[in-house]
């Protein structure tokens, strides 16, 4: 298929007769405003690669149209329907049935990064079952808010899995959580689904993929609420920084600018509840950042101040910290790495990060290959 003439004609057929939504409703999606749209839909060529990449995605355009090569528009924004979900005519639900769910999902994400994934994976099939069936005889009204709720509980189910390494459940679950988000037209937890996706791309490798979805997850959500911007310039900068882009810490200055501006009364959507975005998680990626950019010693020098500061209720944090403050003191040629290491391991155990585990057991490779006979060597393979 080859490049359209006209980038604008096609984004505007792919609109109406694709899409079917005004350009109000696509200036909501993108971030920008109507006469934008308007701007974009009468311009031959839009030489700005990440909106059109995100066009591309909202409106389900072939990459090839706008001249986006298969690598440019994420496989995982061209979505076929794992579940269709009949029109709703039913009565409407109460407000106490809508809490009640929101309330199952705070505990859920709660038991996530404080205690256990597995915990939080107890009762959690029957519990998106029941909001299925919710909203097959819901009313048009509660539509759009059951919607978001299953996307909130698909999105836990896939990052559960994803800790476990299942990468196959993971992506069924992201993609199902993505559809839903759509289809409330929520532009906000569709690009937090796309974010979770592209953690796993990272931990399977795909920089690159994990690179274009956290740029048009952090494209669509220009107008939205600071802390998810926050928590996606987080996000994006550790893919930089493995890809060795310095501008890693720029995203993260960002992320902290941001987080300034939240108001942790404003979380209708969940978005703060699902994502802990906070200034220890941007500290924290400041560290990693600078082992991967080759500073380790700035690195080290930040994990000995995070650590007497962190809180000891978080688990899941204080088990991915003291495994990256481990590679931080490897990349700097301290054989305490072996310590926390060995920290990092119980931690990660103790919340069934099967991810954590996988890093510390290849750290423990290479200091096996270049120290066979060290005893704090030994000690830490013996954990393992």
């Amino acid at each position: 298929m080859k490049e359209a003439s006209h980038h604008g004609h096609v984004i505007r057929e792919y609109r109406e007769s694709q899409a079917g939504i005004t350009q109000d409703e696509l200036a909501r999606q993108v971030g920008k405003s109507r006469r934008t749209i308007v701007s974009i839909e009468q311009s031959a060529r839009i030489h700005d690669l990440k909106l059109r990449r995100t066009l591309a995605w909202i409106l389900h355009i072939p990459p090839e149209l706008l001249g986006l090569t298969e690598i440019a528009l994420p496989q995982v924004a061209v979505l076929t329907s794992v579940e269709t979900v009949p029109a709703a005519n039913g009565k409407n639900l109460s407000r106490v049935v809508f809490e009640t769910f929101a309330d199952n999902v705070r505990m859920r994400l709660d038991l996530y990064y404080l205690g256990s994934s597995l915990a939080a994976d107890r009762g959690l099939n029957v519990h998106i079952e029941e909001l299925t069936r919710l909203l097959h005889k819901s009313s048009a009204r509660d539509r759009d808010s059951l919607l978001t709720l299953l996307s909130h509980n698909y999105q836990l189910k896939g990052m559960i899995a994803r800790d476990q390494l299942d990468f196959q459940t993971a992506e069924r679950c992201f993609k199902q959580a993505s559809l839903l988000a759509q289809e409330a037209e929520c532009a906000e937890l569709n690009a937090l689904t796309m974010a979770r996706q592209a953690v796993m791309n990272m931990w399977l490798d795909r920089l690159d993929e994990a690179n274009n979805l956290y740029e048009t997850a952090r494209e669509i959500t220009r107008r939205s609420p600071p802390g998810l911007r926050a928590f996606l310039a987080t996000g994006h900068a550790e893919v930089q920084g493995l890809l060795g882009d310095q501008s890693c810490l720029i995203s993260l200055t960002e992320a902290r600018v941001l987080l300034r501006r939240v108001d942790p009364g404003d979380d209708h959507l969940l978005l703060l509840q699902a994502t802990r975005c906070s200034e220890q998680s941007i500290n924290d990626g400041w560290s990693q950042c600078h082992t991967f950019i080759g500073k380790p010693d700035v690195a080290i020098e930040s994990y000995d101040r995070l650590e007497h500061s962190l809180d000891l209720s978080m688990t899941r944090m204080r088990a991915r910290l003291y495994t990256q403050y481990a590679e931080a003191l490897y990349a700097g040629r301290d054989m305490s790495c072996c310590f926390y290491a060995t920290e990092g391991l119980k931690l990660a155990r103790s919340v069934g990060s099967q991810y954590n585990v996988r890093r510390v057991k290849k750290l423990a490779a290479k200091l096996s290959s270049q120290f066979p006979g060290d005893e704090r060597v030994k000690e830490l393979l013996q954990a393992l």
